[in-house]
């Protein structure tokens, strides 16, 4: 799930505070008009949320968007404890397509639940929680900002999840980026790790965004484009033959299709 939340100043916290369960208890149905988020404390719960089964344990973060029908498929655990906070919903908060993820706010939460190994992130909670109850003076001020740095956590947490390199494929990464002076195929790169073509194939697809081939052509083609601003002698066909082209027009076409301009163009425009 991607959700998209606006960091606001018109944020207002509407409810924060504690919930215990002393015995296993089912969570509710709800599809609430706020959103949700909590922080686990104790114990465990079960919800789905969608479609989809969640289990959040202790440091786990729920994050409920409102208008979401959720409610508990199994009791949770004795004792689970939980700090929540409910807030108010700002037009710009939406579900959001993988590919426009930047357009309903100032970030996104990719994932309903997230781990915060992180013992400085629940003082947030604590302190939301305090200062939402007292009477400091300009308390809805100060909640506001505390939300906003935990929205800004969540998402920072739920974004690097997402993003995090798989070991294997920066191996290979590493691999093409340090010689960039011939294509290799995907059996040629399956001898360096041990995973088959169709599982490098596609976990380098997920990580990268790209194939390996057209991979190794934008990394070519980076280089080539260096040269072409730097260095006025090189020629088109020392290139081809450096980097592991055909010939000078199979450069010219691939280096076209990226940068919209013939390398010659490309050259005296640089």
């Amino acid at each position: 799930m991607i959700y998209g939340f606006k960091v606001s100043n018109d944020r207002k916290v509407l409810n924060c505070d504690y919930r215990f369960c002393t015995v296993p208890t089912i969570h509710p149905t709800r599809n609430l008009a706020f959103h949700d988020i909590f922080l686990v404390l104790d114990g465990c719960y079960y919800l789905r949320i969608g479609e989809e089964d969640y289990e959040f344990n202790s440091g786990d973060i729920a994050v409920l968007p409102a208008n979401h029908t959720h409610y508990g498929i199994i009791p949770c655990k004795k004792k689970s404890r939980q700090v929540f906070v409910h807030f108010n919903t700002e037009p710009e908060d939406t579900d959001m397509e993988e590919n426009s993820m930047n357009k309903a706010g100032d970030m996104s939460i990719t994932k309903i639940s997230v781990t915060m190994n992180n013992s400085i992130f629940s003082q947030y909670f604590f302190e939301l929680r305090k200062i939402f109850w007292s009477n400091l003076s300009n308390r809805d001020i100060r909640c506001t900002f505390l939300l906003n740095l935990i929205l800004t956590e969540i998402a920072d947490e739920a974004n690097n999840l997402k993003n995090r390199k798989d070991n294997v494929i920066l191996q290979i990464q590493t691999f093409l980026s340090e010689n960039p002076h011939q294509f290799f195929s995907i059996e040629d790169l399956t001898q360096r790790v041990n995973i088959s073509s169709r599982t490098l194939s596609t976990r380098f697809k997920e990580t990268t965004g790209q194939s390996v081939h057209h991979y190794q052509l934008s990394n070519k083609l980076n280089h080539i484009a260096t040269y072409l601003r730097t260095d006025q002698y090189i020629t088109l066909k020392e290139l081809a033959d450096s980097f592991g082209f055909y010939d000078e027009f199979h450069l010219s076409v691939a280096f076209k299709r990226k940068f919209g301009l013939s390398p010659r163009h490309y050259r005296a425009q640089n």
